[in-house]
C-alpha cells in the first residue's frame, strides 16, 4: 500500500496536505473525553440522586429553606464529581 503525500506552499514553507477521515460529530461534555462522557455523566447523575435521597435533600426542603437546599446540593455535586473523577476520569 503506497501513500502519496502532497504539499502546498504557504509563504516560505511547504505544508503537507493532511485530511482526517470523515467522522460523525461527537459531543464532549464536562468530563472532556468523548469516549467516556456518557458513562461519567450517568454515574454522576446516579450519585447525585442517591446522595440527595440518603441525606434527605428533598423538594420539601427546597421550598422551606432554599439556601440550605442549595448548600447541601452544592456539597453533593462536589462529592459526586470527585467520585466520578477518581473512578472514571483519572483511571483512563
Amino acid at each position: 500500500m503506497s501513500t502519496k503525500i502532497t504539499y502546498t506552499r504557504q509563504g516560505d514553507y511547504y505544508l503537507p496536505d493532511l485530511k482526517l477521515p470523515e467522522q460523525e460529530p461527537r459531543e464532549i461534555g464536562i468530563w472532556d473525553l468523548a469516549d467516556i462522557n456518557e458513562e461519567a455523566q450517568n454515574m454522576y447523575d446516579r450519585l447525585v440522586k442517591q446522595l440527595a435521597e440518603q441525606e434527605g435533600v428533598t423538594e420539601k426542603l427546597k421550598g422551606e429553606d432554599p439556601l440550605e437546599w442549595v448548600a447541601k446540593m452544592n456539597n453533593i455535586n462536589s462529592r459526586a464529581s470527585e467520585i466520578v473523577f477518581a473512578e472514571i476520569i483519572y483511571t483512563v
